[in-house]
């Protein structure tokens, strides 16, 4: 009789685990608990979520820190939800069911490490939340997630789906990190010195902040490209703008300045990696030569001087000259700042010529990288385009062979390296 009871304990114990291990594999004890009321239109915050309105809930619960507060399929196009001060929760879900656009109101909502997962295929729209854990805003497809003022209260949030952060803020010292691995992710605005870095590992992230303008301050923020992630400078109605950061980096993935005139602005800028995206263009409208930069700025002084430090691949985008022709001397500053020109520039493992119009003198051409310099063949015009590692600038000269610079007037030692006879020598390699 003992070697049986011992042997039933054993099984009673071995189920008890497989139990306890079986909920440990699910939602982590966290219970749904589901909206059920209809007394709510679009039009006013009617309906209230707090725990004196048990009766919108199903089975009278209303759902804590350790729940999932579900929501569904209702009668009206739109919930709106008022929200009651104090309220917390561990999470929000929207049913992968088709349910409905909900709009929470502007009273604080607490959310836990479940984070929110939007499955309805729909917008669905946040007002005050503050993260009580780090989490994840995730969706499915054709979802996304507005969140009109978001405290991240010095914990993390990681996004893989379609996210608009109007107001990002941090109040308080601990730093936070938004890290982007899926969707689109639009930063809208936030205060000055958030404590908060981003890192875009997949998908998009573009920061809104035209210098001198509303938008996010990114001074005192990182920013790290890596993966298959694109970090798109910022881009305010169809206009590019100023982007301030502390530290950029990229290892991977892209950096797109969105167009003439997008600088990035930091105090270091590594690249190790992936490629970066810079503009440039000819305005006939009187700005003349124009172009996208990127800046590292001293904090103090303010003056571009910080360092850069290159790597990977450069793309120069031409779309913005037409079919332009220019003159010898003509110069577009792409980099400022200690290491702007140099060798350094001459680490880009390969730049690109995209996008040049049918009409420019440049059409079909490509860049080769020849000792520190990339260069094109002659265009059309008998000009070149040349890369250079002495400023780092794209520039049009009369051939590589040449140290004089019409226009400029500044001679360039590196030029007397480039004769005729190996430029040749290397172009019909090239051909060959």
């Amino acid at each position: 009789m003992k070697i049986k009871f011992a042997f039933a304990r054993k099984v009673a114990v071995g189920l008890l685990a497989v139990g306890f291990l079986s909920c440990l594999a699910t939602d982590t004890f966290a219970a749904n608990r589901t909206w059920t009321s209809s007394n709510i239109s679009a039009s006013s915050y009617r309906a209230k979520w707090g725990t004196a309105f048990v009766s919108n809930w199903a089975g009278n619960t209303v759902p804590t820190t350790a729940d999932i507060a579900t929501f569904g399929t209702n009668a009206f196009g739109q919930y709106a939800l008022q929200i009651q001060p104090g309220t917390e929760v561990g999470g929000v879900r929207y049913n992968n069911t088709g349910a409905n656009s909900y709009v929470f109101g502007t009273n604080p909502l607490s959310v836990g490490s479940f984070g929110i997962n939007n499955q309805s295929g729909r917008q669905q729209t946040l007002g005050t939340t503050t993260l009580i854990a780090n989490q994840t805003w995730a969706g499915g497809s054709g979802a996304s997630i507005v969140g009109n003022n978001t405290e991240l209260n010095g914990f993390n949030l990681t996004t893989s789906t379609d996210v608009t952060l109007n107001t990002l803020n941090n109040s308080v010292a601990t730093l936070s990190t938004v890290t982007v691995a899926g969707g689109n992710a639009v930063v809208a605005g936030g205060g000055p010195d958030e404590h908060v870095n981003f890192a875009v590992t997949s998908g998009f992230l573009a920061t809104q902040n035209i210098s001198g303008g509303s938008g996010f301050d990114t001074t005192s923020s990182d920013l790290n490209v890596s993966g298959t992630g694109t970090y798109n400078n910022t881009l305010v109605s169809s206009v590019p703008g100023d982007t301030n950061w502390n530290d950029v980096t990229m290892s991977a993935g892209t950096i797109d300045t969105m167009g003439i005139g997008g600088n990035l602005i930091t105090n270091t800028y590594t690249q190790t990696g992936g490629l970066l995206k810079q503009y440039v263009g000819y305005d006939p409208g009187g700005a003349g030569i124009i172009n996208s930069s990127v800046q590292a700025t001293d904090p103090v002084s303010g003056i571009p001087n910080g360092p850069l430090s290159y790597g990977g691949d450069l793309s120069i985008d031409f779309s913005g000259n037409g079919a332009n022709t220019f003159a010898v001397g003509t110069s577009w500053n792409l980099f400022q700042g200690i290491n702007a020109g140099g060798n350094a520039a001459s680490n880009f493992a390969t730049a690109l010529l995209d996008n040049v119009d049918a009409g420019s003198p440049y059409s079909g051409l490509s860049f080769t990288k020849y000792g520190t310099e990339f260069f094109t063949a002659p265009g059309t015009d008998g000009t070149w385009l040349v890369f250079q590692a002495q400023t780092g600038n794209l520039v049009v000269v009369p051939e590589p062979s040449t140290i004089v610079f019409a226009g400029l007037g500044v001679a360039m030692s590196g030029w007397t390296m480039w004769k005729k006879r190996r430029l040749s020598k290397l172009l019909a390699a090239k051909a060959g």
